[in-house]
């Protein structure tokens, strides 16, 4: 993200990129915890159909983020196939898909 934002990062908001990110067409991997928490943000996803994984914790290293994506590879191209909008959990064994607001992407 701060190779396409540069120096405005911090000022950009969540549901900013979020929809930016998927109307590119983009699959969305991050690491923010707080965005499958979050009900502002979870309607974001909604509203934009976005598809998106995010890692079960915050705080492992680049190196374990990388291994728990690529492991996960297969699943997570199998499940960017569908339409948004979701959120997957990558754990270290398996993806969990997260509860969106009912209603959600209709």
């Amino acid at each position: 993200m701060a190779d396409h934002y540069g120096n405005h990062l911090r000022e950009t908001s969540d549901a900013g990129w979020i929809e930016e990110v998927t109307d590119r067409g983009w699959v969305i991997l991050t690491k923010d915890t707080s965005i499958r928490r979050n009900a502002a943000e979870k309607e974001t996803v909604c509203e934009a159909k976005a598809r998106m994984f995010c890692l079960s914790r915050g705080n492992l290293t680049g190196r374990q983020m990388a291994e728990r994506f690529v492991a996960h590879l297969g699943s997570i191209q199998e499940r960017s196939q569908e339409s948004g909008p979701y959120i997957y959990t990558v754990l270290a064994d398996r993806l969990e898909r997260i509860d969106l607001p009912t209603g959600c992407g209709a």
